[in-house]
């Protein structure tokens, strides 16, 4: 797939690093610096945890499966009618894949919006 000036491929990522440290990272960091265990740090965790699960599917299935398609098929992938079995296996990804970014997103929004209400309930 290429973007902009660029060629991106999946199997170039390193997945151990890309996904895995960020996300440990916050979570030794939430984990360490809420002693207080209410309805805050749970919504937090939980949605630390749900947008962990989120990514690793977009990444580990979705996004590997769009890559094998594309492999495959190649430039032949946007001639191929709407109603391709392929094709259709193909749009129905990228609406999970789409699906999946647009939680993650939905979901850092709340959390700044909940870190800012916290935040100035502490002063």
């Amino acid at each position: 797939m290429r973007i902009s000036n660029c060629e991106f491929r999946i199997a170039d990522l390193n997945p151990k690093s890309e996904i895995r440290n960020p996300i440990w990272n916050y979570l030794v960091i939430l984990l360490a610096s809420r002693p207080r265990r209410n309805k805050a740090f749970l919504f937090e965790f939980a949605a630390v945890i749900l947008m962990t699960a989120s990514t690793a599917v977009s990444r580990f299935i979705v996004s590997a499966r769009l890559n094998e398609i594309r492999v495959q098929l190649g430039e032949n992938l946007a001639r191929l009618p709407v109603t391709d079995p392929t094709r259709t296996t193909f749009d129905l990804l990228h609406q999970v894949s789409v699906g999946l970014i647009s939680f993650n997103l939905l979901a850092a929004v709340a959390l700044i919006i909940l870190l800012l209400w916290q935040g100035r309930q502490a002063r």
